[in-house]
């Protein structure tokens, strides 16, 4: 009976010993992924001795949230409140609840400037940041087309600072209108070449990555068509709530690959 006591003293002690490293090791994984705000997405099947990984960077994203609230009909009142004073809006909805933004860049000292003139209206009003991972996208060599959509996704980044910039510059006297002309054809030959390499992604395995890379492009044709109609009408101030939801889209893009 000693000896089966003292068998079961130990095996008791071992098991409250392993349990917490086990914990532990866990959740410092599960801290680094969710810090590290990066992931891999496999977007074809993988021959690990045939192997190709690009990263594709990440960026933040900072606008001012005027407001969160249940009520369409109360976010149509702050949308039409902003746009009546010239304002750029956008409307994201999550959890149940519209959450309003306006202004937008990728510097965060670009749109504090502003935020004291939001609370004159919306007390509440707090600059947002939004962070945008990462990720690295693995592939094997028979996809080499893969690397012209790597490269145009970090492109389209690129792209993105540049009009963040931009509006900045505009606002500041320093850009003008040719210089938004030429970010806006950049963008479209960006988006051009990446709806051409989606479609030769074929494959079970790569369904997914096709599926929301071609609706991305989809949406992002879209809203350059709705620039490119404001700019024919002379309506440039219209463009830069079209610039604050494509970052949004690109970064719920990002999310769902």
């Amino acid at each position: 009976m000693n000896k089966r006591y003292k068998k079961q003293r130990k095996s008791l002690l071992i098991f409250f010993l392993i349990i917490p490293l086990i914990a532990s090791w866990a959740t410092s994984k599960y801290m680094f992924n969710k810090i590290s705000n990066r992931k891999t997405i496999k977007a074809v099947k993988i021959d690990l001795k045939d192997e190709t990984k690009k990263q594709i960077d990440g960026f933040e994203i900072y606008s001012i949230q005027v407001g969160s609230v249940n009520d369409h009909k109360e976010v149509e009142n702050i949308v039409n409140n902003l746009q009546s004073s010239s304002i750029p809006s956008y409307v994201h909805k999550k959890e149940g609840a519209y959450k309003v933004y306006t202004y937008v860049s990728l510097e965060e000292s670009n749109v504090r400037k502003y935020l004291e003139n939001i609370r004159s209206s919306y007390s509440d009003a707090f600059i947002s940041k939004v962070e945008v991972g990462s990720i690295d996208l693995e592939y094997t060599k028979k996809y080499e087309y893969m690397n012209v959509v790597c490269k145009n996704l970090n492109l389209m980044i690129e792209n993105m600072k540049q009009e963040s910039k931009f509006w900045n510059e505009y606002k500041s006297g320093i850009s003008n209108y040719n210089d938004y002309i030429e970010i806006i054809n950049n963008k479209s030959k960006i988006v051009d070449s990446l709806t051409n390499n989606s479609k030769k992604i074929k494959g079970k395995d790569a369904e997914h990555f096709e599926k929301k890379l071609s609706e991305f492009c989809e949406w992002y044709k879209v809203n350059i068509e709705s620039v490119n109609e404001n700019l024919g009408n002379g309506n440039l101030k219209s463009c830069e709530k079209l610039f604050l939801s494509s970052l949004f889209k690109y970064n719920e893009f990002i999310n769902k690959i």
